[in-house]
């Protein structure tokens, strides 16, 4: 992805609006697989961008957003596997939300 690598100069407006819509896909899981590794690596690049005059640790606040995204993560799939075992069979949109 082109953020990763120009991240840091993007406007700080701009780069929390990028920042808010690849958190936005990754937990809607409309990302496709092969993009999620470049959107993590533009979330890394843009965090440092808006931490630039925080005194926030890079370090904790993307354990924070790996963290949340873990969690989102979890739930869902949980979620799912709840779903299929009360209905007893795995629908389409179980099958391709499983598979990411």
């Amino acid at each position: 992805m082109v953020i990763a690598r120009l991240g840091n100069f993007v406007p700080r407006y701009d780069a929390e609006t990028c920042y808010n819509e690849i958190v936005k896909d990754l937990e809607s899981f409309t990302m496709p697989v092969e993009l999620i590794s470049s959107a993590v690596g533009a979330l890394v690049t843009l965090t440092q961008r808006l931490l630039e005059d925080s005194e926030t640790e890079m370090y904790d606040e993307c354990e924070a957003w790996t963290t949340r995204l873990l969690s989102h993560c979890e739930q869902t799939i949980e979620s799912c596997f709840s779903s299929v075992a009360k209905r007893g069979l795995i629908t389409r949109n179980d099958e391709q939300l499983l598979s990411r």
